[in-house]
């Protein structure tokens, strides 16, 4: 009697057995190990499949914008303050990438003006991790700049039927893209503290290069200041 009850027992487990194997083998994702056998299982229907998408940097049309005059540096001492800190507080804790052979890399110049809001941001034996288009400075700059793009669509006598498109410029030059790489706002880069920055409205801008600093070049991988000029906007938008 106990020899049946145990055998019974045993042709069960060899039956769930093959019940498991049967279901690995209709499934749909194979996970191989370092060894010759491979396990596979199915992925669970209740997390959806997420598909990135590269990103693309924008080109504006600029001429769609209003004529405007606006400036960070007008905006109240409090609020330049603290964009200030902000700004001071993310180079340093931003860090830096050494240089190939580098001994020794660190911060070298994070200041950031409270009048002017001209700002640097380097490091010695490196560069700094924090990009331009995520510099505080920057970002609030893009960001006021496009609330003061709407209020002249809105308020400076722009005709009623095409106020929708003059906002709908405002949002996508100054709005969608703060922060990002394609983000449109005044160069706060200086060289040295005393300097007043050119507020050449910039699109993106990659980390300042400690020793383009020192010899007075363009920043490494700032994207091309947009002519103003050609567009008319040029002594209209700062």
């Amino acid at each position: 009697m106990k020899f049946s009850t145990a055998l019974c027992a045993f042709v069960a487990l060899l039956s769930a057995a093959s019940s498991v194997a049967a279901q690995s083998n209709s499934s749909t994702a194979t996970i191989t190990n370092t060894s010759s056998s491979s396990t596979s299982v199915e992925w669970p229907k209740s997390i959806p499949l997420q598909q990135s998408v590269q990103y693309v940097m924008p080109s504006y049309d600029l001429s769609k914008l209003p004529k405007f005059t606006w400036s960070l540096a007008n905006e109240s001492f409090t609020l330049r303050t603290s964009i200030c800190g902000m700004q001071v507080d993310f180079c340093k804790k931003a860090g830096c990438d050494a240089a190939v052979g580098a001994k020794e890399t660190k911060v070298a110049d994070n200041f950031c003006d409270q009048v002017t809001l001209a700002s640097k941001c380097t490091c010695s034996g490196g560069i700094s991790r924090l990009q331009k288009f995520q510099w505080p400075v920057m970002t609030q700059d893009c960001r006021f700049r496009g609330q003061a793009c709407r209020n002249q669509c809105m308020y400076g006598g722009t005709l009623t039927n095409q106020m929708p498109s003059c906002i709908a410029a405002c949002n996508n030059v100054f709005g969608m893209q703060c922060g990002l790489p394609g983000q449109m706002a005044a160069n706060y880069v200086v060289n040295r503290k005393g300097e007043k920055p050119n507020l050449v409205l910039t699109q993106g801008g990659g980390s300042q290069s400690a020793a383009a600093a020192a010899m007075h070049l363009p920043a490494r991988g700032t994207t091309t200041a947009t002519a103003l000029a050609v567009v008319g906007l040029a002594f209209t938008l700062f």
